[in-house]
């Protein structure tokens, strides 16, 4: 066999073993990639697992929760847990629910305002557009300076009309899951809000 056959040959088996070598080592990356996926995968489980252990811990002391209606509509069974707002005294399901009704823009402060002082006091300078701006300043701040003309027994007892009808659309939207007794205290605690002073209800309590 003459030399040049024998480096073809040669050739042919280095090129055989470079292919081989390629593709183990393909092989060889893409099940480490798997394995290392498979690993990510299973601590993100079990780490999502705790945290719906430890709620459902928080869920066994509660006295109920309730959640808004529309989050729910999209989300899957974990997230709908994640939804639900568990309480253990009436005034914290209160003040969450009162919060809720700010954040869902239910309160309309605008309103309240133009009932005690009139629509002539709803010029581009006054309070209450100091209060729902997006222009910085401190909202505590400007809380501890309103100062407010008194509002009379008329227009109180029309915002307070006002403000039921607030709740009302919050009911619409929330669905409370606790004991009949604990829901309607809850409802009259909400309504009772309404009643305090104009100051207080042009501020979210968040």
């Amino acid at each position: 066999m003459s030399k040049t056959i024998l480096t073809i040959i040669f050739g042919i088996l280095l090129l055989l073993v470079f292919i081989f070598l390629i593709i183990w080592t393909i092989s060889s990356s893409g099940k480490k990639v798997s394995t290392t996926r498979s690993k990510r995968s299973a601590a993100a489980k079990r780490n999502l697992e705790n945290d719906l252990f430890d709620e459902i811990d928080d869920i066994d002391e509660s006295m109920g929760y309730w959640y808004n209606k529309e989050d729910m509509a999209d989300a899957d069974e974990i997230m709908k847990i994640r939804y639900q707002h568990y309480f253990n005294k009436l005034d914290e399901c209160i003040r969450d629910l009162v919060i809720e009704m700010y954040d869902c823009g239910l309160v309309r402060t605008e309103e309240l305002y133009s009932i005690a002082y009139g629509q002539d006091a709803l010029t581009p300078d006054s309070v209450v557009y100091r209060i729902s701006d997006d222009s910085g300043e401190d909202e505590a701040n400007v809380h501890a300076s309103l100062s407010l003309p008194p509002v009379s027994d008329e227009a109180q007892r029309k915002i307070y009309e006002k403000w039921s009808g607030y709740v009302n659309e919050l009911l619409e939207m929330v669905d409370i899951e606790t004991s009949d007794d604990n829901k309607k205290a809850i409802i009259d605690g909400l309504m009772t809000y309404g009643r305090k002073n104009l100051r207080t209800l042009l501020y979210s309590p968040e």
